[in-house]
């Protein structure tokens, strides 16, 4: 469609409009399959869950029991293998107390602390300061349109 006219656009806007609502009805059909397919999904997978997780319960038992058995802490068969080996994990009950305490005492090496750019407050500088940085403001304007 060639837009020589106002008449041009406003039929641009209605065909807009339709498309719009086309793409609405498809998402929303697409979104309904989707929840149904994961109910159908859920329901199959619920039953296979509860098995591997059975399975893995009685063979984490089992080599448990037979630990002994085990040359260097792990056992291989033909389907696979199965191992035990020493986890450490660390836990808090409160890890922003932790953090309050590594703050308060200047252990600022067990501390992770994320830069990121303030955008908004970038935005407010002065056009050297920009410069300097390697940023600028850019002016533009955006079309914009609303279907009615």
């Amino acid at each position: 469609m060639r837009i020589e006219s106002w008449e041009d656009v406003d039929k641009a806007l209605l065909e807009i409009g339709r498309v719009e609502r086309a793409i609405v009805v498809l998402g929303v059909a697409s979104a309904e399959d989707e929840l149904e397919a994961k109910r159908r999904l859920g329901s199959a997978l619920k039953p296979l869950e509860a098995r591997r997780q059975d399975l893995r319960a009685r063979a984490e038992e089992f080599v448990r029991e037979h630990e002994g058995d085990m040359v260097g802490r792990t056992w291989k068969g033909a389907h696979g293998k199965v191992w035990l080996r020493k986890v450490t994990t660390l836990t808090a009950r409160s890890w922003k107390r932790v953090l309050d305490w590594l703050l308060e005492n200047k252990k600022m090496a067990y501390v992770r602390v994320k830069y990121e750019v303030n955008k908004e407050a970038l935005g407010d500088a002065s056009e050297e300061m920009l410069k300097a940085a390697g940023a600028r403001l850019k002016h533009e304007d955006a079309f914009g349109y609303e279907v009615s």
